[in-house]
């Protein structure tokens, strides 16, 4: 870790700059200088110098220098954004975020929408020293900026916080998410699609504690209690909710009230349906399938076809 540096605030100013070292609208520097892109709005440039500013003093005081953020930024990348910066260092992505965050106060009591102000940025063109090839880098750009959204358009189209979306990133449960050239996080569209995809094969196959506890009357502790002793299996911890197979809390009922076990249903996580299968091998009777949209359709026609062959 470098040296802790307390900026002499008298040595903090800032330059308006043509042609930046590499393509970023803001950049700072160890003495204290910042630069900002010269062809931007006032607002773009009073934001951005905040931005720069925040990010610098909050990095310099943990002992971050220039050299290893412009490292982590451009390293291999001629230039452009490293898509991964934000997994090189926490520090990094801590300082970033909050600096982010001041920067979008600054623009909404501007009067101006993040969105829009977003966009603006998105649609300057950079000139930068460190390119070889500028028109097939912005061609490459424009293409990638159809595939990706910003966070905040994710946000609003699947109604999770910010907060929970960059949770997601870092786990993992979307993938694609990188870094633009202007340091905002992009996520791929078709992440929108994985999401319901997944929202909707959560919400056939699995209840909340809350919900299991109202099935069972028991209390939501005491669910969490035998999620967590394994006694019922395969339950998962989202955030801090306690999420269980339908049929296993089924599965469990059925133990308590000593009724048979639930036997030929299973969940099919393509069709995100409940199918029964039927048959008997030694009775040469052939394996049908039935979908269902929920369990309780399908446990009324297994029970009721089970009735069935207790009579035959």
């Amino acid at each position: 870790m470098g040296k802790k540096k307390i900026i002499d605030i008298t040595q903090i100013h800032f330059t308006e700059r043509p042609v930046m070292r590499y393509e970023t609208l803001g950049d700072w520097f160890n003495s204290g200088e910042i630069e900002v892109y010269k062809d931007m709005s006032q607002l773009e440039k009073l934001a951005i110098g905040a931005h720069e500013m925040i990010e610098m003093i909050l990095l310099r005081l943990q002992g971050v220098n220039e050299e290893q953020v412009t490292n982590w930024d451009t390293k291999d990348t001629n230039g452009s954004y490293d898509s991964t910066m934000y997994d090189k260092d926490e520090r990094y992505k801590k300082a970033h975020e909050y600096a982010e965050t001041v920067e979008r106060k600054i623009v909404e009591q501007a009067g101006v929408e993040w969105e829009k102000y977003l966009r603006s940025l998105d649609n300057t063109t950079i000139n930068y020293h460190l390119k070889e090839d500028k028109a097939s880098a912005f061609k490459l750009r424009k293409k990638r900026d159809r595939e990706f959204i910003y966070i905040e358009e994710f946000a609003s189209r699947t109604g999770l916080t910010i907060d929970v979306i960059r949770r997601m990133i870092i786990r993992k449960e979307i993938k694609g998410a990188y870094i633009d050239h202007i340091g905002r996080q992009r996520i791929p569209v078709k992440a929108i699609t994985a999401y319901r995809e997944r929202k909707r094969y959560m919400k056939a196959k699995y209840i909340s504690s809350e919900e299991a506890g109202k099935l069972l009357g028991l209390s939501q502790s005491h669910i969490t209690s035998l999620v967590f002793n394994n006694i019922i299996k395969k339950g998962k911890k989202i955030g801090k909710i306690w999420f269980i197979p339908r049929l296993e809390v089924e599965q469990y009922r059925r133990k308590k009230m000593k009724l048979p076990e639930i036997k030929g249903i299973y969940f099919h996580v393509s069709h995100k349906k409940f199918i029964v299968k039927t048959g008997d091998i030694t009775k040469l009777i052939p394996n049908e399938e039935r979908y269902f949209n929920n369990l309780d359709d399908a446990l009324s026609y297994l029970d009721n076809e089970n009735q069935i062959n207790k009579t035959e």
